[in-house]
């Protein structure tokens, strides 16, 4: 569970350069790296992430940190949603019981 993020430190121009090819081809253009037999014809995202690899790690960790916030929030509401039709099923229950006795 995580409640807080890690926010990078990037250029806003850069930042937007991520998010226009998004997080599988960061992702993707960061594992591969710029190997010598791409450097003859890398992607625009593999010259990207390998003239800043260090900022795109920070990107990605920021984007997976608000995935978790938000997979939490919802796993939250989901136990909050939980207890409370547990509670009013109880209360239905002893109401149907205390009626009939």
């Amino acid at each position: 569970m995580r409640f807080r993020k890690r926010c990078a430190k990037i250029d806003r121009s850069l930042r937007d350069q991520f998010e226009q090819f998004g997080e599988q081809v960061i992702a993707q253009a960061l594992s591969v790296g710029m190997p010598v037999a791409m450097a003859a014809h890398p992607s625009q995202a593999q010259t990207l992430v390998y003239a800043n690899t260090e900022h795109a790690k920070a990107w990605l960790t920021e984007k997976r940190d608000i995935s978790e916030c938000r997979e939490t929030r919802v796993e939250m509401l989901e136990w909050a949603i939980f207890v409370f039709i547990a509670v009013e099923v109880v209360l239905q229950v002893r109401s149907f019981w205390v009626s009939f006795s």
